[in-house]
């Protein structure tokens, strides 16, 4: 059953420019590209249940998979919220 990323929260500063939902080996993903503060990057928003058994390393090399993802440019990983794992990647400064 596909699972629902409508509540995602984000900071108000926060501009997201692309949001897709979509799948990353057996999970859902919600795959969010956005601006904050002069940095572009791209997050995948993971359901916390989800990726509770994996480790934050295990979980960045999953992630790092993806095509999406330029592993030169950083990767970080947020738990903070109960409800999804975020690991963003592809930060780049912008004007």
């Amino acid at each position: 059953m596909k699972k629902d990323f409508n509540n995602i929260p984000n900071d108000p500063d926060t501009r997201i420019l692309v949001h897709v939902e979509a799948k990353l080996g057996d999970y859902d993903v919600c795959v969010q590209g956005w601006v904050f503060e002069g940095v572009r990057a791209e997050s995948m928003i993971f359901h916390a249940e989800d990726v509770k058994n994996l480790s934050d390393e295990e979980l960045i090399a999953e992630v790092k998979e993806s095509p999406l993802v330029d592993p030169e440019k950083g990767i970080t990983i947020s738990r903070k919220n109960p409800d999804f794992a975020f690991v963003n990647f592809n930060f780049e400064m912008i004007d």
